[in-house]
C-alpha cells in the first residue's frame, strides 16, 4: 500500500470512529446519560422524570443539585436506607439525600457543600451502624465525586459498548422526540438507562424507586439468602467487631455541631434491618458487642436518637422489606410517623393524615405509590406475601 493510499485509510478509519462516539454520545445525550445533573433536574421537576444512569453514577453531586434547584424545608440525610422517605409524607418542602452520605465523614463534606447555597429548617439524620465500625471506611471524599454526568473516558466508552452488546436500548425513536420516554412498569418519564429498562431510579424528591418488585421472579435477596450469608460470614457492612471506633463519635458531634451552628434542626434515627436479619444477628450478638455498645454510648453522651434497628417495635412483618436491610415505604412511614408522634419538632412537618391512610392500605406492602404503575407489587423476596 502506498503512503497515500496509508494515510487516507487512516484518516477515514479515524472518521468512521469519531462519527460512531459523536452519534453516541448524541443518542446518550438524548436519553440523558451525557448531560449535566443541572439539566437532568430541570427535565426532572418539569416532566416528574425517574432519574436512573447506568453509566454516571454520582449521588452525591446529584443531590447536591437537586436541592440547590428546589431548595426543600426538609431533607433526609443518609445512605440508601433513607430513600423511602417520599415527599407526600410531609405537608411541606422536602428533598431525600439519601445514598449522598455513605460514611459520617461524606455527610460532613455534603454538609458544608449544601450550606454555601441553601439551609434547611430540618434534616432527618438517618444512621448506619456499620459507620462506627472500626474497620468500615470513614473517607470524605470519593472518586465518583468527580464526575459530571458529561465527562467522557475510556472506561465509559467500554461501558457503552457492553450495554449495547448485552441489551437492546437503541431506541431510535427517541433522537427524534423525546419529550416522553418510557420505561417498564411506571407512567413516569425515563431519564438513564436504568430508568427506561429497569423502572429503577430517583423521583424528583430524590426518593427511590425498585422496579424489580413488580417482577414476578425473586431479587437476590430472596428469603434474605444474601443478607444472611453477609452476617454468616462477617462481610459486607455485617462485619464482627466488639467495639465501636471513638473516633466516628467525633465525626458525628462534628456533623450535630455544623447544624447546631446554622440553626438547623435534626432527628438522628437508626434505620431498621428486616425481623428474620435481627434475629440473626442476635444469634450472633458476641460477634455484633459493637452495635450494643453504641447505642449505649450515645445514650451515656446524651444524643438524642431514635432506634429502629430492631423493626419489631413497630412491626414485625418482613414483608414490608425490599431486602434484609432496607424498609420500604410502607416501614419509613411507621417510623415517621412514630418519631412525630414523640417529637414536638418534627409534628409540624408531617402529613400524619396520609401516613395513617397508607399504613392502613398498604400494610405487608413496600410501595406506596400506586398511581404512577402501571403493574401490582409481587412477592419478590418469596416469603409468600400476600401482596
Amino acid at each position: 500500500m502506498s503512503d497515500k493510499k496509508f494515510v487516507i485509510a487512516y484518516i477515514s478509519i479515524i472518521s468512521i470512529l469519531v462519527l460512531i462516539v459523536t452519534g453516541i454520545l448524541h443518542y446518550l445525550s438524548r436519553i440523558f446519560e451525557h448531560n449535566s445533573f443541572e439539566a437532568i433536574i430541570q427535565r426532572q421537576i418539569i416532566n416528574n422524570s425517574l432519574y436512573g444512569t447506568a453509566l454516571n453514577e454520582n449521588v452525591f453531586a446529584y443531590k447536591l443539585e437537586l436541592i440547590k434547584q428546589s431548595k426543600p424545608k426538609v431533607i433526609a440525610l443518609g445512605s440508601s436506607r433513607v430513600l423511602q422517605l417520599r415527599e407526600e409524607f410531609f405537608n411541606t418542602s422536602f428533598i431525600s439525600a439519601g445514598n449522598a452520605m455513605n460514611t459520617l465523614n461524606e455527610g460532613q463534606y455534603f454538609l458544608e457543600k449544601m450550606l454555601k447555597f441553601h439551609q434547611p429548617e430540618l434534616i432527618l439524620l438517618g444512621l448506619d451502624i456499620w459507620w462506627f465500625h472500626p474497620h468500615f471506611p470513614n473517607n470524605a471524599k470519593a472518586p465518583y465525586h468527580s464526575i459530571t454526568g458529561t465527562n467522557i473516558n475510556y472506561a465509559k466508552l467500554i461501558d457503552i459498548i457492553k450495554l449495547i452488546y448485552k441489551q437492546n436500548f437503541f431506541q431510535f425513536s427517541y433522537i427524534i422526540d423525546n419529550h416522553f420516554i418510557r420505561n417498564p412498569y411506571t407512567r413516569l418519564d425515563s431519564l438513564g438507562l436504568n430508568a427506561m429498562h429497569k423502572s429503577r431510579g430517583f423521583l424528583k424528591d430524590g426518593s427511590y424507586i425498585y422496579g424489580e418488585i413488580f417482577e414476578s421472579y425473586p431479587t437476590q435477596d430472596a428469603r434474605f439468602q444474601d443478607t444472611l450469608e453477609r452476617i454468616n460470614q462477617g462481610t459486607r457492612k455485617f462485619e464482627y467487631a466488639s467495639a465501636i471506633d471513638d473516633s466516628r463519635l467525633t465525626s458525628l458531634l462534628n456533623i450535630m455541631n455544623t447544624l447546631h451552628k446554622h440553626n438547623i434542626k435534626v432527628i438522628i434515627f437508626f434505620p431498621p434491618v428486616a425481623p428474620s436479619i435481627y434475629a440473626a444477628m442476635k444469634e450472633k450478638e458476641m460477634e455484633y458487642q459493637y452495635v450494643n455498645e453504641l447505642f449505649f454510648t450515645l445514650q451515656r453522651l446524651k444524643i438524642n436518637f431514635f432506634n429502629y434497628h430492631n423493626s419489631a417495635i413497630l412491626h414485625n412483618d418482613n414483608c414490608e422489606f425490599i431486602d434484609g436491610f432496607h424498609g420500604g415505604d410502607i416501614f419509613y412511614a411507621r417510623i415517621l410517623r412514630n418519631m412525630a408522634e414523640k417529637s414536638q419538632t418534627l409534628m409540624p412537618y408531617v402529613n400524619i393524615l396520609y401516613l395513617n391512610e397508607i399504613i392502613d392500605s398498604h400494610a405487608g406492602k413496600v410501595f406506596s405509590k400506586d398511581n404512577i404503575s402501571y403493574f401490582y407489587e409481587q412477592d419478590f423476596l418469596s416469603l409468600g406475601c400476600k401482596k
